[in-house]
């Protein structure tokens, strides 16, 4: 009996060793890195059914309110404070799986990071890649970086990354670039379209966001 009680310690006491070691490791991670392994351990334990939509991207996506995201139900994937680099993280360690639709905003922080539009956009092409060598995705909706008052200092990079990634969506036969009221028009900070951060939307910005995904839900087929 003592010797039964003694393994029985002895396994609770490694539990114990082995959470500690974990939390502490996880501690030494970024706050991307967390989020990229939690989604791991979402998609390798919890998922009950392989999503047919998904979407990815940054805190644009993260914090979205999901009841009025249109085209639904997505899996949300958006990782906070998220590049281009760390997304493709994600995907590359993702579990391989056919979906229906990805939806798909990055750009922003790589940019407000010191990235030039030309090294932002060759690393989406690369993601892009991924995703459908990945996920083979029958459309990959592509949402254009956001106009922002707190991001307002690089406008111009954003219109330039812009514009080069609707030119290089316009050569991928299952990539649709989706333009939105909030990619180009300088809102002021009083319109109600952003969160007083003045980078993330509010409620009434996702509503403008995404205007034009929701025009693709019914009989939309992409072009190839």
């Amino acid at each position: 009996m003592n010797s039964k009680k003694g393994r029985i310690a002895t396994g609770v006491l490694s539990i114990a060793t082995m959470s500690i070691v974990i939390f502490f490791w996880l501690e030494t991670r970024s706050s991307t890195q967390r989020q990229i392994l939690q989604y791991r351990f979402m998609d390798s334990v919890l998922l009950t059914s392989k999503p047919e939509k998904i979407a990815l991207g940054s805190s644009t996506i993260k914090y979205w309110p999901s009841q009025h995201v249109p085209c639904g139900p997505w899996l949300n994937r958006g990782i906070g404070g998220a590049t281009i680099n760390d997304v493709l993280n994600y995907v590359q360690d993702a579990p391989g799986r056919k979906v229906e639709s990805v939806l798909l905003y990055v750009g922003d922080n790589d940019i407000a990071f010191g990235a030039s539009p030309l090294y932002a956009l060759k690393s989406a092409a690369r993601l892009i890649q991924t995703i459908e060598h990945r996920m083979k995705p029958q459309t990959l909706y592509l949402l254009p970086v956001k106009w922002s008052p707190a991001r307002a200092e690089f406008t111009e990079n954003f219109k330039i990354f812009n514009r080069r990634l609707e030119q290089y969506a316009s050569t991928q036969a299952s990539v649709v670039y989706l333009p939105h009221r909030m990619q180009t028009a300088a809102y002021p900070p009083t319109a109600g379209l952003y969160l007083p951060d003045g980078l993330h939307l509010s409620t009434a910005g996702y509503e403008y966001m995404f205007s034009s995904l929701r025009k693709t839900c019914v009989g939309f087929k992409p072009s190839r």
